[in-house]
């Protein structure tokens, strides 16, 4: 009995919300495809799965790599603006949280040693892929330590609670943010210092 008891609670611990999308393709692709299905002797949607990962993943080391030298402006005494990716697409439950806490968080190293660089009073936003800022707060300058779940096996973490968090009940999205600043923002930067914040900030409380 306890190894049918074990095997569901493995299987309901795996489980994660999904989501629909279709995507459409040329008919020689959609052919490269059904031969990984028929050699691997698995499913269309693993195969996809599988493929977009791994692309995924090289795009985003890739990204790193270039973006690799480039570091937090600040200046000392100075309000500073900062724009904090939540990155659902890396641990979707760890971006809730950010949002219901109002919580501004890194994971792992060198990521966790950015949010140390966060003064208080500065004005921190939170952006979420695909749907832009989300929220705002204001920073305490107080660094927090702890873990994801907060469970000491899983990946370390530092954060600040926000004070005066609002959380946008539309999202305001990046195309704004581009068209307001009129450059270039790599947002899938976990942490980046914004030099026109106080433009942007008066925009999204319009």
């Amino acid at each position: 009995m306890s190894g049918i008891i074990e095997m569901i609670d493995s299987n309901e611990s795996g489980k994660k919300d999904t989501v629909a999308t279709t995507v459409r393709m040329s008919e020689e692709i959609a052919a490269k495809i059904e031969g990984l299905v028929d050699y691997l002797e698995t499913t269309k949607n693993e195969v996809m799965l599988k493929l977009l990962t791994t692309a995924l993943n090289q795009a985003y080391n890739h990204i790193d790599e270039i973006n690799k030298d480039s570091s937090l402006e600040t200046h000392k005494g100075e309000k500073s603006y900062f724009l904090l990716n939540t990155h659902k697409g890396d641990n979707i439950d760890s971006h809730k949280r950010m949002i219901q806490e109002g919580r501004a968080e890194a994971f792992c190293k060198p990521w966790m040693d950015d949010i140390k660089k966060i003064k208080e009073n500065d004005i921190v936003f939170l952006y979420s892929n695909g749907d832009g800022i989300i929220g705002y707060g204001v920073a305490t300058g107080q660094v927090e330590s702890g873990y994801r779940y907060d469970d000491d096996k899983q990946d370390p973490s530092c954060y600040q609670v926000l004070k005066e968090f609002k959380q946008l009940n539309k999202p305001f999205k990046a195309s704004d943010i581009r068209k307001i600043l009129d450059k270039k923002i790599p947002f899938l930067k976990t942490l980046i210092t914004i030099k026109e914040g106080e433009k942007l900030l008066k925009s999204i409380k319009k």
